[in-house]
């Protein structure tokens, strides 16, 4: 047996994957919490000893307003693109077990279809994986 570690590779729906959306996710809801926050401490703090809206005011409102609507269109997109995998047959985040996982990146199978989630044990195992992967393409060696 070869030292090379074994690798099935699955080719990826175009664009971002249920995984990477999910991760712009999370940061528009960051940035709508920081604004909501800044929207209280500005409506209840600033706002009402000065009794004008200025610009940064205006701004922090913004941040909770563009947070929240980007949050909701990208976690519909994820939820669409969440479908279109598993129409693909696969998937690139926990959840399904009746579709491969894989990789979000380099669509190496990380889970097998109808196998439970990952321990942390076989994880670390499969990005081992992965990286092993990546390296060859990147020496070539593919």
């Amino acid at each position: 047996m070869s030292d090379q570690p074994e690798w099935r590779r699955r080719d990826l729906l175009p664009g971002a994957t249920t995984f990477q959306i999910g991760g712009w996710v999370l940061i528009s809801i960051a940035i709508a919490a920081v604004g909501a926050i800044g929207s209280l401490i500005w409506g209840f703090g600033v706002a009402p000893k000065t009794k004008a809206w200025d610009p940064v005011g205006i701004a922090v409102f913004a941040l909770f307003a563009g947070g929240s609507v980007a949050a909701f269109v990208f976690d519909r997109w994820s939820d669409l693109k969440a479908k279109r995998e598993i129409e693909a047959g696969y998937t690139t985040v926990n959840g399904n077990h009746q579709v491969e996982r894989v990789h979000s990146r380099s669509g190496i199978v990380v889970r097998e279809a109808g196998e439970p989630n990952l321990t942390k044990e076989q994880w670390e195992a499969a990005m081992n994986r992965v990286r092993a992967y990546e390296e060859s393409i990147a020496s070539g060696r593919r």
